[in-house]
């Protein structure tokens, strides 16, 4: 029951997860939850980090996972996140760019919402109250800067090994080409 040690998040992500592996509707949606928050974003065993796309996509599979189960409370969950936050209509496709958690049937009701005006739906990340502008609560939106010069370095890095892909490519294929003519 967790009495007399200490709280620890991705640990009990960890028990959650065995759990939903095994098929437990109630530790899908609680492994769904813990995922969707973004809390043990960055926490993992060793060099591996949960990086926040694979939370938010683990985060649906096993919201998903419940709702194929009939879990009641997913299933109010997934409708609710299917909506506009700024309109509340139905089916929203477009998602913040950012933490690809907030809903929007199109690009005015997001750009109303980033800016605060005319917000406060029910299908959004962050809690936010009515009105609140969703570059002020997104927690994407937050990073502090050693994340920002994490993430462009990480950019960084993802340019120059494209880039020496690029570079090998172009010279297998100038020697293939000058190959035939030995």
């Amino acid at each position: 029951n967790g009495d007399g040690v200490p709280k620890d998040l991705f640990e009990s992500a960890c028990w959650f997860r065995k759990a939903a592996r095994q098929g437990h509707a109630d530790a899908q949606l609680s492994l769904g939850n813990i995922l969707e928050c973004g809390e043990i974003v960055g926490m993992g065993a060793g060099d591996v980090k949960l990086d926040w796309y694979h939370a938010m996509r683990w985060a649906r599979k096993y919201q998903r996972r419940a709702v194929a189960q009939g879990q009641p409370v997913a299933i109010a969950h997934l409708r609710e996140m299917r909506m506009c936050y700024s309109c509340d209509a139905d089916d929203a496709t477009r998602l913040c760019g950012l933490c690809l958690q907030t809903r929007y049937c199109g690009r005015e009701c997001q750009r109303k919402h980033w800016n605060g005006i005319d917000g406060g739906g029910v299908g959004g990340c962050g809690g936010a109250a009515e009105k609140d502008a969703h570059k002020k609560t997104c927690p994407r939106a937050k990073l502090t800067k050693e994340n920002n010069a994490y993430f462009v370095e990480w950019i960084k890095q993802k340019l120059s090994v494209e880039a020496t892909q690029e570079a090998r490519a172009t010279t297998v294929a100038d020697d293939t080409t000058h190959m035939h003519y030995l």
